[in-house]
């Protein structure tokens, strides 16, 4: 789990699920029961959600079979080590909230990983229309240049031919060509995203035949760059900014999109202080 991450569970996701739910949202015990049923069970309703709350212990104590998943009691936060963890604590929160989206996509984990991979390709999209340098293609010509690689990949005789919107998150499983035995392939979208990528920073991508670093190809187009320097500036940027009371300022890509309210721009990542307690999970104070 990442610090926004963890910010933002303490700070939205749990106490508008608490609030909406009656429970006191400095309620902890309350909120690791919750999240070790978020990562153990599927829910269809927030009803049965409150059945299974109300037999913690019970199904705590229960062994783990063939039809029932081992349970995870988290003593700590800290244990949502992986995003299948976060996207499931996340999107049952929203359905305790009464979240339309948090109920439709409670239980459906590709819907969150195609988010995160949409989220790199408009990204990726973001970086291309500054290439080629001597004529930009822009974001029209960025999407028209996405557009023909999918063609390449997934149009081949195909007559409703598949753009952007259409490609999907599901695993391809397709037989092993030397021992026929069925594996899991790249979904068309992770295809095209090492496709994108390898146009953009191959040996002879885009960014090479400009002699641009990676900090030239994201500042370029206004993306929050990793590099040292430039997270030693906006460490600085983002202190002074709260010793002035100024709210973070969303990144280029946050405002196209609509999402840059209520979020820690990744610009001035502004650390909350936060008092650790049981194996380091930080219990913001409400």
């Amino acid at each position: 789990m990442t610090d926004k991450q963890r910010i933002t569970l303490m700070a939205d996701w749990w106490p508008n699920a608490a609030r909406t739910q009656g429970w006191k949202p400095a309620d902890r015990t309350k909120r690791m029961q919750v999240l070790s049923l978020a990562v153990t069970f599927t829910f269809t309703s927030v009803a049965e959600f409150r059945e299974a709350l109300a037999s913690y212990d019970t199904l705590r104590a229960m062994p783990a079979s063939e039809h029932r998943p081992r349970f995870r009691h988290l003593e700590s936060a800290s244990a949502l080590n992986h995003t299948s963890d976060v996207d499931a604590v996340k999107t049952l929160l929203l359905m305790l909230a009464d979240s339309v989206r948090g109920a439709d996509e409670h239980g459906k984990p590709e819907r969150g990983t195609g988010r995160r991979h949409m989220n790199v390709l408009d990204e990726k999209i973001l970086c291309l229309s500054q290439y080629p340098l001597d004529k930009p293609m822009g974001m029209a010509g960025a999407h028209a240049f996405v557009q023909t690689l999918i063609d390449y990949k997934f149009n081949f005789g195909r007559v409703d031919k598949m753009t952007l919107d259409d490609i999907d998150d599901r695993p391809r499983v397709l037989p092993n060509k030397k021992t026929g035995e069925l594996e899991e392939r790249p979904s068309q979208k992770e295809q095209l995203m090492m496709t994108v990528s390898a146009r953009l920073n191959g040996k002879h991508g885009f960014r090479a035949r400009a002699s641009h670093s990676m900090h030239d190809m994201l500042t370029g187009v206004g993306l929050p760059c990793a590099c040292r320097a430039c997270i030693t500036a906006a460490n600085a940027g983002a202190f002074a900014h709260a010793m002035a009371g100024i709210p973070p300022i969303p990144s280029p890509l946050r405002l196209e999109r609509g999402e840059g309210q209520g979020e820690v721009s990744n610009l001035n990542p502004v650390h909350v202080p936060v008092a650790a307690d049981g194996e380091g999970d930080p219990d913001v104070p409400f």
